[in-house]
């Protein structure tokens, strides 16, 4: 399967990959009826997000020519075919975000919080050769993220519901779970 779009934002140096409404199946759909989670409103893979954008952004301040490199950075990310696939790999994820984390990523007035997510790990094979010309490019390395759809999510924080925990990296990844499905 190919995605929907490719968006990156040149603010943020985020990258997703938009994808169709999926089916999901009826005991992960149950789970999240059990545990108060909401379902998604948009689907997407997010390639580049929290502490691999943060580092996308200081390479971009760093390196000068902001326009330019962000023209490069938007080029690169059309590179790709991106093609994806399902994997049946459901998972629940929880991150708790403290006042010095939020302040450390700019959410100033935000309160502390937890959030949490079920979530499908998918088979994205352009994802590690995206982040070796990304720390090419930037002259970073980079932790290279487990590709997974966010399908629902929960927070005590309403402003926040509708995100996922921030999965950045592997590690991150087997951190933040609490259950496979």
């Amino acid at each position: 399967m190919i995605p929907l779009e490719v968006k990156f934002d040149h603010f943020d140096c985020t990258l997703m990959l938009s994808l169709p409404v999926q089916e999901i199946p009826l005991p992960v759909t149950h789970e999240a009826d059990r545990r108060g989670f909401a379902l998604k409103r948009e689907f997407h893979i997010s390639v580049t997000v929290s502490e691999n954008a943060r580092k996308v952004r200081l390479a971009v301040d760093e390196l000068g020519q902001r326009e330019e490199t962000l023209q490069n950075l938007e080029t690169l990310a059309h590179t790709y075919s991106w093609e994806y696939a399902h994997t049946g790999d459901y998972s629940v994820h929880e991150e708790s975000y403290s006042k010095q984390r939020l302040l450390s990523t700019g959410k100033v007035g935000a309160r502390p919080h937890m959030r949490r997510a079920i979530v499908e790990r998918v088979m994205l094979p352009d994802l590690a050769r995206y982040y070796a010309a990304l720390s090419a490019l930037l002259g970073v390395a980079f932790t290279v993220p487990i590709p997974h759809v966010s399908l629902y999510t929960w927070s005590d924080a309403e402003e926040f519901a509708s995100r996922g925990v921030g999965i950045s990296s592997a590690a991150d990844f087997e951190q933040t779970m609490i259950a496979r499905l």
